[in-house]
């Protein structure tokens, strides 16, 4: 499996990034601002980092599942494209945002906390196409009821997304 990973720091990211090196998923870890040289000098085979901009279409054609903490452009972007993602949030909103994935069913998430939360979330996803399905059937669904293109359908994605958000969080 190929995963994409675009994760801020927190406390369990290294012991979780160890655990994915010794796996068979292929990575790409987008780093961005992240320093992590310091505490990994040389990196696993299996993971591939880029502190660069990348071609996210390319990714997403590339990648089965991705793993974020709920940023909801990220999250949106790959759901219109049918991609599964395991959500790991850090804020409240990235928080919410998960619930919402959850109770589709076309997503999962993992407390940040948790270690063995998240590489049991990630199996879940490495065994289970029912996630997949589910995603693809969003995605297919907001592409054919309102026809629109990909790049449309992730703004109105985006959209739902942070309506739902607003409306939780005045609740």
């Amino acid at each position: 499996k190929r995963v994409f990973i675009y994760l801020k720091a927190f406390k369990q990211l290294l012991p979780l990034l160890e655990l994915l090196a010794k796996s068979d998923l292929s990575i790409i870890f987008y780093t961005g601002g992240l320093k992590l040289n310091q505490q990994i000098k040389e990196w696993p085979a299996n993971i591939y980092t880029n502190q660069l901009p990348l071609d996210m279409d390319q990714i997403a054609q590339q990648c089965d599942f991705a793993i974020l903490n709920g940023n909801h452009e990220s999250f949106a972007f790959f759901s219109s494209k049918g991609i599964p993602c395991l959500n790991i949030p850090l804020q409240k909103e990235q928080s919410i945002l998960a619930q919402l994935a959850n109770q589709s069913g076309a997503n999962i998430s993992a407390n940040a906390h948790d270690l063995e939360g998240m590489v049991k979330a990630i199996n879940y996803l490495i065994e289970n196409n029912s996630v997949k399905g589910k995603v693809k059937q969003l995605a297919d669904s907001l592409n054919s009821q309102f026809q629109l293109s990909s790049e449309c359908t992730e703004k109105v994605t985006q959209q739902i997304i942070a309506n739902k958000i607003e409306a939780l969080v005045q609740k």
